[in-house]
């Protein structure tokens, strides 16, 4: 089994990227805003998800569909001790 993209959902978006940038030695392939950041590797896409930012900015939030308290709770999943955030 190969894996195109792992998601993490981080407390602290502006240091994880900073973190992830230094121990995977290159620099971030694309983003949006404070929200997302992603590092293409050969294939392998690591993203980075601030879990706090749709809370923060409800307004720039569009949803469609069904929301999924599991999933889609990505500040719970941050303030979680063990946030098991890898979807």
């Amino acid at each position: 089994m190969r894996y195109g993209s792992v998601y993490l959902i981080v407390r602290d978006f502006d240091k994880s990227v900073s973190f992830y940038e230094k121990v995977l030695d290159m620099e971030v392939s694309a983003t949006n805003g404070k929200r997302f950041a992603m590092f293409h590797n050969e294939g392998l896409n690591l993203c980075l998800m601030n879990g706090y930012y749709d809370d923060e900015n409800r307004n720039q939030v569009i949803t469609k569909g069904d929301y999924w308290e599991i999933y889609d709770n990505h500040s719970g999943i941050a303030d979680n001790v063990n946030p098991q955030g890898i979807c």
